[in-house]
């Protein structure tokens, strides 16, 4: 098994999950996932990207076992982070429904300017 395999399974395991959701993430085969974890195949340009991509990995971590695991964070992604790590409920299901949402942020934006507009209308 060369090293981009061994970083993979690395991967699936700090992320706790299965090879079949992590398959399902990438829209590649479960099988196939189990062939790179096994080191029988090797994944893709296009593959390594996707999960560079989808899981914030460096590709520099991913292909060489260089330096740390994942992108630094954003600033952004620190408010997320401490929103979804918050006890209001409320306020992570509001969050978790409108991104699983097919539209739901433009949806969300159509509901903000209406709010808006009729703030300015009373003033």
């Amino acid at each position: 098994m060369n090293l981009v395999n061994s970083q993979i399974v690395k991967l699936i395991d700090s992320l706790q999950i299965k090879k079949g959701e992590f398959a399902e993430s990438l829209q590649i085969s479960q099988a196939f996932v189990s062939q790179i974890c096994s080191g029988v195949r090797q994944p893709s340009d296009r593959t390594i990207s996707d999960i560079c991509r989808i899981y914030n990995v460096r590709r520099q971590w991913l292909e060489e076992g260089k330096g740390p695991m994942r992108q630094p964070e954003t600033e952004d992604d620190e408010i997320v982070d401490a929103v979804l790590a918050g006890e209001d409920e409320f306020v992570k299901a509001v969050i978790r429904g409108i991104a699983k949402t097919p539209g739901g942020w433009e949806k969300m934006r159509e509901v903000f300017l209406a709010i808006q507009a009729e703030l300015d209308k009373q003033k």
